[in-house]
């Protein structure tokens, strides 16, 4: 492989467990792609799977401050081992990046941003977008408010619906959730996952973003085609092109766009 790499991701990954193992997994196939044979040839990352992180949709609705303190903590250890850049592997995690971007020197690179680019360059406006995602996404409004400014309409489940509750059941469900079942996505969780994006399309949605990262590694099979689009995936694709210098990473500095709600006004 003819590519060098130039700069090290630091990846925050254990939210959920399998998270990072399917972004992991996601980079080695990008560089296997472009030819990588080689231990050598493969891409360096430095990994925290920072398990420790209190439940991020829990720490918005309670305005609790510790999940953004230990989150901010865990990016200044990335950045003190010598990650150029950041990449956290939660889309709620994301509420609190204005917050904890303010304290760093390299770029924690938004998961919402890079979606809301990939969206702006590949679908037609005129596509209605439905998003799967946590009460905490939701509530934090960052994907709407991304993409309503680029013309695209969001539907979303209402927040205590039965929808959303069997949506939060097929992720977090001590029996069946994705959480419980590392490595093995139960049927229960799947058909949950399948009846909510079919009730999203009978809304009007005509394309359906796995707006949660362990919703990301549930459909990363069968049910991705091009009516599914995942963040993850995406997010692995920006990561593994920043590495190489395929693309130029923006000044540390708190982007608009995943912000239309700020429910921590500082890091104790």
């Amino acid at each position: 492989m003819g590519l060098q790499q130039t700069l090290i991701p630091g990846i925050i990954g254990g939210l959920g467990p399998s998270a990072h193992v399917y972004f992991e997994q996601l980079l080695l196939k990008l560089s296997s792609s472009q030819g990588a044979r080689r231990d050598q040839e493969y891409p360096r990352w430095i990994l925290i799977s920072a398990t420790d992180i209190p439940n991020r949709s829990e720490s918005l609705f309670n305005n609790d401050y510790k999940c953004c303190s230990i989150l901010s903590k865990t990016c200044l250890s990335l950045q003190a081992l010598e990650a150029d850049f950041i990449v956290v592997l939660c889309n709620t995690a994301h509420a609190f990046h204005p917050n904890i971007q303010q304290r760093l020197t390299i770029p924690w690179i938004s998961i919402i941003d890079t979606f809301a680019e990939y969206a702006k360059n590949n679908v037609h406006t005129s596509k209605k977008l439905g998003l799967l995602a946590t009460d905490g996404t939701l509530r934090s409004g960052f994907y709407q408010h991304a993409l309503s400014k680029l013309g695209f309409t969001v539907v979303v489940p209402e927040i205590g619906s039965l929808l959303q509750q069997s949506i939060m059941e097929a992720i977090y469900h001590p029996d069946f959730g994705i959480k419980s079942t590392i490595g093995q996505i139960t049927i229960e969780a799947k058909s949950r996952l399948k009846n909510a994006i079919t009730q999203l399309k009978n809304s009007g949605a005509e394309i359906i973003i796995a707006g949660c990262t362990e919703i990301s590694v549930a459909l990363s099979e069968e049910e991705q085609d091009s009516m599914l689009l995942d963040p993850l995936s995406i997010l692995a694709e920006f990561t593994w092109d920043a590495a190489f210098g395929l693309r130029m990473l923006r000044c540390p500095n708190v982007s608009d766009i995943n912000q239309p709600v700020q429910y921590l006004q500082a890091i104790s």
